[in-house]
């Protein structure tokens, strides 16, 4: 079963706006992590997890070891062999995504699911996102703290990134490094190894002129979005 997840807007940081996501106190943030989106759901005990699109994937076997049993789905990120939650979809056989995200968070923190810290008012904003961008970090989503739980891209949760990211496919591989295209158009060279025809994540400063990618670096082979 696809269960369609929360996709955040990405804000560019160079906006002059992104400053009410700070001050205005209907807005929460949590880091963004830098993994794979994952859905876990535990049903009688049993654990499995799927990719945003719906495809299963395997759960490392610490990611099992710390996470409860019950009857329950929750919405997060697979980073290396962590699975970290931060948001709740159904508890106990009861769907929860009609409440507002504070009632969803107040269900998570009452059960033992590892889960990402969430950070209100401006200056524990601030903060976190200081932080973040401290340790080169990926940025932090800011989330409607009254919003329900809304499938795909949705105007209650923006990115605040420090860099840009995105996914190209592989076009070829000649030893060395990869040839990039987006949407069809060559997108530049970058260092990594993959196979033609293959997903990566590419972290990148900008794009030139020309349309081409401006100090790529690839990050992971996307086998979450096949």
């Amino acid at each position: 079963m696809k269960i369609e997840t929360q996709q955040p807007i990405e804000w560019e940081i160079n906006l002059s706006s992104p400053d009410i996501l700070f001050i205005d106190d209907a807005w929460a943030a949590q880091e963004k992590l830098n993994g794979k989106r994952c859905v876990v759901t535990c049903i009688a005990g049993a654990l499995s997890a799927q990719t945003r699109n719906g495809n299963p994937i395997k759960l490392p076997a610490k990611a099992r070891a710390l996470l409860p049993l019950g009857n329950y789905i929750v919405d997060g990120e697979l980073v290396g062999d962590d699975f970290t939650a931060f948001d709740a979809l159904e508890i106990g056989g009861e769907d929860v995504r009609g409440m507002s995200l504070n009632d969803r968070l107040r269900i998570l923190s009452e059960m033992s699911v590892p889960q990402v810290q969430t950070f209100y008012g401006e200056d524990s904003k601030r903060a976190l996102y200081a932080r973040v961008k401290g340790m080169g970090g990926e940025g932090v989503v800011f989330k409607r703290t009254a919003a329900k739980y809304k499938g795909g891209r949705t105007e209650f949760a923006m990115k605040l990134k420090n860099w840009k990211s995105d996914t190209f496919r592989v076009v070829s591989f000649d030893g060395k490094g990869i040839e990039l295209e987006f949407d069809g158009k060559p997108a530049g060279r970058c260092a990594g190894a993959a196979n033609p025809g293959d997903l990566v994540e590419v972290r990148f400063q900008d794009w030139t002129k020309a349309g081409k990618l401006m100090h790529p670096v690839m990050t992971e082979i996307r086998d979450d979005l096949r």
